[in-house]
């Protein structure tokens, strides 16, 4: 079975396909996706119909062959109609490119390291949504800034009540800043998993030691809006000793999180069992 790269259009083969996460890694440019069921069956689809052409394109191909080369009337057809494929080829890619355009790999700015000792994840906290953060926190501190030029001599009551609002917004500026420059990477190595967000300090910090690591399961946690409910997805690890507690949260991406516990798994050697409230995908 293969699939094809959703980045650089390379097959992607079958060892480097998860059927039951639903997630594949191409070898060729590392980038990681997540496909469907009707991919597969458009790819085995495909490879059937590959299997059943190649003998009839040698059996043309022996006619070619066996064809008078001086039959003037066999020479005129094949330029032009050479020209009219690649033309044909040319304005089928752009009307794909006008319908189709290109989705965001989910799984793009996820990038990993591992040998038999160690194994290192990372990825970037950048996303197109934090320019609407940085507009917001850009605008509340503005106004801010303009209210406070006619609290400072109104008197120690209003110099108090205005502090609050401008620790939100410094939380604001504090927060545009760690979107657009924090990095956060989990690294195996000497026994331990360790979970660092940098370089603004950020909790969720922790290191485990990984004989006390017994399962990991992705969770989805549901919080309530004006909208509806809004979904992000943790990772959660369940210790030898029964204690359940958070290693990864805030993520929009459910991929994200299941790849890095697929990857987490296979390095730690930990047997994925199903879990109370786990999300599967």
């Amino acid at each position: 079975m293969h699939l094809s790269c959703p980045s650089c259009k390379n097959t992607v083969i079958s060892e480097d396909i998860n059927i039951n996460k639903m997630i594949a890694k191409c070898a060729s440019c590392q980038a990681v996706f997540r496909f469907s069921e009707d991919d597969l069956a458009t790819a085995s689809s495909q490879h059937n119909t590959n299997d059943q052409e190649a003998p009839i394109k040698e059996e043309s191909t022996g006619r070619e062959h066996s064809t008078d080369s001086n039959d003037p009337s066999q020479k005129r057809p094949q330029e032009p109609m050479v020209g009219l494929f690649w033309l044909s080829g040319l304005i089928d890619l752009f009307q794909k490119y006008l319908q189709e355009p290109a989705q965001p790999d989910v799984l793009a700015g996820v990038t990993f390291q591992r040998d038999e000792q160690h194994l290192r994840i990372h990825w970037r906290w950048f996303r197109p949504a934090a320019y609407f953060v940085a507009g917001v926190s850009l605008f509340v501190n503005l106004f801010l800034i303009s209210w406070m030029r006619n609290v400072v001599g109104s008197g120690l009551g209003e110099i108090l009540f205005s502090l609050p609002f401008c620790v939100a917004g410094g939380g604001l500026i504090f927060l545009t800043l760690a979107l657009f420059l924090n990095e956060t990477t989990v690294t195996v190595q000497h026994g331990k998993l360790s979970i660092r967000h940098a370089p603004l300090p950020w909790w969720g910090n922790r290191t485990l030691p990984i004989e006390d690591l017994e399962q990991l399961f992705c969770k989805k946690n549901l919080t309530h809006s004006k909208d509806g409910k809004t979904g992000f997805y943790e990772l959660h690890a369940i210790l030898r000793n029964g204690q359940q507690i958070t290693l990864l949260q805030y993520h929009e991406e459910p991929e994200k999180v299941l790849f890095i516990e697929q990857l987490l798994e296979e390095h730690l050697g930990i047997v994925d069992q199903p879990v109370l409230g786990e999300y599967k995908g």
